[in-house]
């Protein structure tokens, strides 16, 4: 599994961010009038303190592989579509009381740094929630103002956007049933399966490239094919992410290991070992799961449960089989040999994000 796609990825990520620095910009100029820059200036800054714009590829290669050729345009809808995942991911790093993303402090802790730091009245952490949920609403907003300024004709993203609004609902969605799973604390498979499926493997894949190819007038078959693919891809894609929440090397992944641990989250790899432990097993479950000061001997007594129950190995494997399955797709595909390639390397990109 690479990290980064190499051969095809086109300049897509710089190109992407060009895009975004323009129209954060023309935003600040709208606003300043109305005294507004600040927040418009941490939006820019934590937009583009990072990310391998994933979803703006997909797009853009879904829209490749129905014939158009790359133009300005459809890098814009793959910048508008990055504005959203920004404004979903740290929405997400509240809900997982995540202290980092991307080997940076994430934006909750450090606007309740600031608080504390001025001496401003009030509670600093609720003030740090409430400020980033603002920011992240504005960013939602200007998402589809982007997307509508692209150069794309508006009557065509009003009736083709449809795999655009379904990756919104479900990412909200999603995140519903996670939050839920990780109260019941009740081990079942199919769930977590939903899960993911919702909040990342669809929304993260599936849609972008099916959103593309749909922008670009593909066929209905090619539609069809490009859903089964980002199914597989998806799927895979948040295993091998449960993976790196749990064994991942903090410093590539930038992220917390702790986190799947200190929120009790019910990933498919731990809902996985928690479906073949022992009763002893178990226990250590119900010691340090969930437990909001876990220190690193409760987690290491973790990973080697999850290590022993068998579940890092299975993951592993039933990752390796959804992205073979979705290469295997890819082979009966009509499509150039340019799209293969890199749709290719993207399906084996790594899900850091």
């Amino acid at each position: 599994m690479t990290l980064f796609p190499t051969s095809q990825a086109q300049g897509i990520p710089s190109r992407v961010n060009v895009e975004l620095a323009q129209f954060i910009d023309g935003k600040l100029g709208e606003l300043s009038k109305v005294q507004a820059s600040e927040p418009v200036h941490l939006i820019k800054d934590s937009v583009l303190a990072g990310g391998k714009r994933l979803q703006a590829m997909w797009c853009y290669w879904g829209w490749r592989a129905a014939g158009r050729e790359g133009c300005r345009e459809i890098i814009a809808v793959g910048a508008a579509l990055e504005l959203f995942k920004w404004a979903a991911l740290v929405a997400d790093d509240i809900f997982d009381r995540s202290g980092t993303r991307r080997g940076l402090p994430t934006l909750h802790p450090a606007l309740a740094g600031t608080h504390r730091e001025q001496g401003w009245r009030g509670d600093p952490d609720h003030y740090g929630l409430v400020q980033t949920m603002c920011l992240a609403n504005t960013a939602w907003a200007w998402a589809d103002e982007l997307m509508f300024a692209s150069g794309v004709d508006p009557r065509e993203l009003a009736t083709r956007r449809l795999p655009c609004d379904l990756l919104r609902s479900e990412v909200w969605l999603g995140q519903y049933f996670d939050m839920k799973e990780s109260a019941l604390r009740t081990p079942s498979m199919d769930r977590a399966m939903n899960v993911a499926l919702l909040k990342t493997a669809r929304a993260n894949i599936m849609y972008p490239l099916v959103f593309g190819a749909t922008l670009a007038g593909a066929p209905a078959e090619l539609i069809s094919a490009f859903t089964d693919f980002g199914h597989e891809v998806g799927n895979a894609f948040q295993l091998h992410n449960d993976l790196l929440g749990v064994f991942g090397d903090e410093a590539v992944t930038g992220k917390s290991s702790l986190d799947d641990f200190r929120n009790g989250s019910m990933t498919i790899l731990i809902t996985w070992a928690m479906e073949h432990a022992t009763p002893d097993q178990l226990t250590v479950f119900e010691r340090y799961h969930g437990d909001l000061e876990i220190d690193e001997n409760g987690t290491a007594e973790l990973r080697t449960v999850i290590q022993d129950t068998g579940a890092r190995d299975a993951i592993e494997a039933m990752a390796d089989e959804y992205r073979k399955r979705a290469i295997a797709i890819l082979q009966d595909m009509e499509i150039t040999a340019e799209v293969r390639m890199a749709l290719t390397e993207l399906a084996s990109v790594g899900p850091v994000l």
